[in-house]
């Protein structure tokens, strides 16, 4: 329940998104992830500081997201 996932510390539930990351998704899709949820950034500058197109970002993004949605089904 959501009051369960509020008993466990942010600090500690980061740990573990980063550990689900590292199991999950591919260094590139891992960057692509920090930058858009830990730093808030907009595809399109990821996009520009990775010099590949914004739609590149956004299949990498969308394949990361799936990963993470089947490696959380076990």
């Amino acid at each position: 329940a959501d009051y369960e996932a509020a008993a466990v510390p942010l600090r500690q539930r980061l740990r573990e998104l980063r550990i689900l990351l590292a199991a999950a998704a591919d260094p590139e899709e891992r960057f692509h992830l920090k930058r858009r949820i830990a730093e808030l950034q907009p595809m399109l500058q990821i996009a520009e500081s990775r010099g590949v197109n914004k739609s590149t970002v956004c299949r990498t993004l969308h394949r990361a997201e799936n990963k993470l949605r089947r490696f959380l089904r076990y």
